[in-house]
């Protein structure tokens, strides 16, 4: 009688012992789980900020862009306009005397 009253305890601790095994398993995967998320969270965080942070350069950008020209700008694209014209200007001047040159020297002969 007592044996087998024993036995019953000590199967009854095995169980016990077996489902708090189980249940120290379930929260160390829950904990895991959590960490896992968290991470997820971390992650992104970090994403949402870096595309605010590329939208706003865009957007700053963009507002740059579309602000209207300053009198600097306006008269750097004029002195470059002029630059260009003028070395064109030269360009066209050294082929002419070129030309006027061979004539005249084919002229002479």
């Amino acid at each position: 009688d007592l044996v087998v009253l024993l036995q019953a305890e000590a199967q009854a601790s095995k169980e016990a012992a077996a489902n708090a095994q189980t249940e120290a398993n379930d929260a160390k995967t829950a904990t895991e789980k959590v960490k896992t998320a968290l991470k997820e969270a971390k992650t992104a965080l970090k994403e949402a900020k870096n595309a605010a942070k590329l939208a706003n350069a865009k957007a700053q950008q963009a507002a740059e862009e579309a602000r209207p020209p300053t009198d600097v700008d306006v008269e750097s694209a004029v002195a470059k306009a002029l630059a260009e014209a003028k070395s064109e200007a030269n360009l066209e001047l050294e082929k002419a005397v070129a030309k006027a040159v061979a004539e005249a020297v084919a002229a002479e002969r």
